[in-house]
């Protein structure tokens, strides 16, 4: 990876698809202009090509150009050579460069593009028959670092090939030209024999297929139009003069400045188009239209995911769920030390930065929303989109952008998440319910009981009467404890803390339903091998192998070298065969009817007694099926019970469990009489 570019890549079908970023120092905003005349000749694995660029008046001290050092540079120019690192030559620009116009030549194949990428097993770069993909990381155009660029790209490609990029898309002859006039932070440049689809309008929806395919296309081109108009309205103009779907032949789901490029069957997976394709849509607004300062942290993955995956969400009366979902995934890979400062999220590169970066950041806009209210939530958005567009922008200026709609510092809310680790705990201490005359009376306290340092917390609480209806009262809770008195006339019955997860907080145990994300965010997970299933071995070590890579918490041992399940761990037992089949049957409710299916169908299941530490079966056999099993569970996290057709591994069932108890919910039964010297009544 070079200093040029750091990639940040997610694959789509786990639903954070993401943003490629810069990788500057302090954010600057001096542009440089190219003027790009590009010859593609993928038969030769090389490329020609022609860049006017225009220099800034004002340069850095000693500034330089990057270019691959695959690239043959014409001489003159009064490019002085500087160095290779990484892939990269360095030119350093004579001293009166500023404000001139330098026309370079170069010619090659770019070094180093057939690397594999950190996510996924497509290449850094393409320059072949296969197709064409560069972006700034190949260092395939003159780069001054800490620029922005914008461009004309005239590019001549083969007969039959479309051209993608940024900007909006005019043809000269045979060529392709793409201009952009609004400052990037990169220049993309994509080519391959794609059949071309487009709906037009004020901003025109593209998708571009590696084979032609009418009603795939009409649904992206609907859909797409659909989100950009819902985002528009929501937050300001979309930026960009055109919005494309772009498939990749690799299973991606990458955002880039007006485009998309989404895997082959990535993109064919019937929820990506309400899921995944608007969080990319609206990345045009936050991180490709704003630009991120990383300085302070990167603010643009937990702002996309809450106006998306979340808002999306919640727009359906899903709200509560998803913020569940969230609290555990940071409780079960971000606690116990795995936190770190949103100041110093960058990328997501692991379960715990995803929980942070993701996570942790859209609750705190969500707790920034409850707030403000929406009116001025939405307002600040807004005014930052309009101020900031095609600029670097820190999380402070964000932030900034709030407080000043709301009328009000945040730092409250904002400090404890962007500077330090860990949240807050809630503990149901003690109620009390009484009957006084001309109604009840309960006293409710809570208590944060985690190690580091107090939150200040509106803790919400839902009271529910013995007619069924509800109602939420208010806790404020600016020390370790805290007591409320409430009055109603009304007999209560029940009573719950944060039932919908409003705060930003660590679950207690009892919370978290069971879960496959319960089992790889322990601890510990032990992996418990059939030794009976001997052909089966290899394949259940690989998936422990894979799941160490990715969890780092395995532990694996046969089912002959113990004698009992621990009590402290996460357990998977593994197949069909495992002497420990009878606990599973015993705990995670596996039966005959089951086993009798096992050529038929995978089976996943979990104890859904979440007082236990985890317990999971994996009913599995047949190399292909366990290897299948080992790439796709981790992205049912959230689920207690799958069930996968063989021979393919296809879901059938799919089932999150219920919370079966709650610390922080409380049955109020019977209550003491007050007031008219009645004895008390009590259980």
């Amino acid at each position: 990876m070079n200093e040029m570019r750091l990639k940040h890549k997610c694959l789509v079908i786990v639903l954070f698809a993401t943003i490629w970023f810069p990788l500057t120092g302090q954010a600057s905003e001096i542009v440089v202009d190219h003027d790009l005349t590009v010859r593609l000749l993928p038969d030769e694995n090389r490329m020609e090509v022609v860049d006017r660029l225009r220099l800034p008046k004002t340069l850095p001290a000693n500034a330089v150009l990057r270019l691959n050092a695959g690239f043959t540079l014409a001489a003159g120019h009064g490019l002085q050579a500087a160095g290779v690192k990484r892939d990269l030559a360095a030119y350093r620009l004579p001293p009166d460069a500023a404000g001139k116009t330098l026309a370079l030549r170069y010619s090659g194949a770019p070094l180093g593009i057939d690397a594999p990428t950190r996510l996924g097993d497509m290449p850094r770069g393409l320059i072949d028959t296969d197709g064409v993909f560069l972006d700034g990381a190949s260092g395939w155009f003159p780069w001054l670092p800490g620029s922005l660029q914008t461009f004309r790209l005239h590019v001549d490609a083969p007969d039959g090939w479309r051209v993608v990029s940024q900007g909006g898309l005019s043809r000269d002859a045979k060529a392709f030209v793409w201009r952009e006039k609004h400052p990037q932070d990169d220049i993309y440049l994509l080519a391959d024999r794609y059949a071309f689809y487009r709906r037009p309008g004020g901003v025109a929806m593209q998708v571009y297929l590696l084979n032609a395919d009418a009603p795939l296309a009409r649904r992206y081109l609907d859909t797409s139009a659909h989100y950009v108009d819902f985002y528009s309205k929501l937050l300001g103009d979309y930026p960009y003069a055109k919005f494309a779907v772009v498939e990749n032949r690799w299973q991606t789901g990458y955002g880039m400045p007006s485009f998309t490029l989404l895997g082959s069957r990535v993109m064919r997976l019937p929820f990506i188009l309400h899921s995944s394709l608007p969080h990319e849509i609206l990345h045009n607004w936050w991180g490709n239209g704003v630009y991120v300062d990383y300085r302070e942290g990167n603010w643009s993955e937990g702002l996309t995911a809450y106006l998306s995956d979340y808002l999306l969400r919640e727009r359906k009366a899903r709200g509560a769920a998803y913020r569940r979902g969230a609290l555990e995934r940071f409780t079960n890979f971000a606690a116990d030390g795995r936190d770190i400062p949103l100041a110093r999220f960058i990328s997501r590169h692991s379960e715990s930065s995803q929980a942070v970066g993701y996570s942790k950041s859209l609750m705190l806009f969500h707790q920034i929303r409850r707030r403000l209210g929406d009116p001025a939530f939405f307002s600040a958005l807004r005014h930052f989109y309009a101020k900031w567009k095609f600029r670097f922008a820190t999380f402070g200026d964000l932030i900034a952008a709030f407080e000043q709609a709301g009328g009000e510092s945040l730092a409250d809310l904002v400090k404890p998440l962007l500077h330090g680790t860990g949240a807050p705990r809630l503990v149901l201490d003690e109620t009390r319910l009484e009957k006084v005359d001309g109604g009840y009376r309960l006293n409710v306290r809570v208590r944060q009981k985690q190690a580091g340092p107090v939150y200040p917390l509106r803790v919400p609480v839902r009271i529910v009467f013995a007619d069924g209806d509800s109602e939420t009262r208010q806790i404020e809770l600016d020390g370790r404890t805290a007591e409320a008195l409430f009055r109603f006339e009304r007999r209560p019955v029940s009573l719950a803390v944060d039932p919908e997860f409003q705060l930003f907080r660590l679950l207690d145990a009892t919370e978290k339903p069971a879960s496959l994300g319960r089992l790889f965010g322990a601890p510990r997970q032990l992996l418990i091998l059939p030794s009976a299933a001997s052909g089966d071995l290899p394949a259940w070590r690989r998936l422990a192998k894979q799941w160490q890579d990715r969890y780092h918490n395995i532990e694996l041992v046969s089912d002959k070298a113990i004698r009992d399940l621990p009590e402290d761990a996460a357990v998977w037992i593994l197949g069909w065969d495992n002497r420990f089949l009878a606990e599973a049957k015993r705990r995670a409710g596996v039966g005959d009817a089951d086993a009798d299916r096992r050529e038929r169908v995978a089976l996943v299941r979990l104890d859904a007694d979440n007082r236990h530490a985890p317990l999971g079966f994996i009913g599995a056999q047949g190399a292909e099926s366990i290897g299948l099993l080992a790439r796709k569970l981790p992205h049912y996290s959230s689920y207690g019970e799958l069930a996968f057709d063989l021979p393919g591994v296809r879901n059938r069932e799919k089932r999150r469990l219920p919370v079966t108890h709650s610390a922080l919910m409380r049955e109020l039964g019977a209550c003491r009489i007050m007031g008219d010297r009645s004895e008390e009544v009590g259980e």
